[in-house]
């Protein structure tokens, strides 16, 4: 099965939920989309929902999508928060723990909830 995603703005909002089979190609390319649009929709809060993903990537894959994150971030100076919520094996944190050492604001969650209050959006 392969990654699909889908993405809805919901006020100041990119809603991103994230289905199927993690890979750090497919991964990176999705991050990328997502921060694109963001970017272009002028929105600085994200939520990814990845409690449908599969998969497991590597330590070094994780880093990496860690330190491309905000990489690509800083390159176009943006700096939205960012809300991952997810299970393990699929999100286990360290890749977000890595961009958060880079500047990255972004934090891992275990559902929508508490990702929505830390974004500041508790009451949807």
């Amino acid at each position: 099965m392969k990654l699909n995603t889908s993405m809805e703005v919901q006020g100041e909002l990119l809603l991103v939920t994230i289905d199927g089979d993690l890979s750090f190609d497919s991964d990176w390319n999705v991050l990328q989309d997502i921060y694109d649009t963001a970017e272009q929709k002028r929105l600085n809060l994200i939520l990814i929902d990845m409690l449908a993903a599969q998969g497991v990537l590597t330590t070094l894959e994780r880093y990496r999508l860690g330190t491309q994150s905000a990489t690509y971030l800083q390159s176009r100076r943006l700096n939205p928060k960012i809300a991952f919520v997810g299970k393990p094996p699929a999100l286990d944190g360290f890749g977000v723990l890595v961009g958060k050492n880079r500047g990255l604001n972004a934090e891992t969650f275990s559902n929508r909830h508490e990702a929505l209050t830390w974004l500041g959006l508790g009451n949807r």
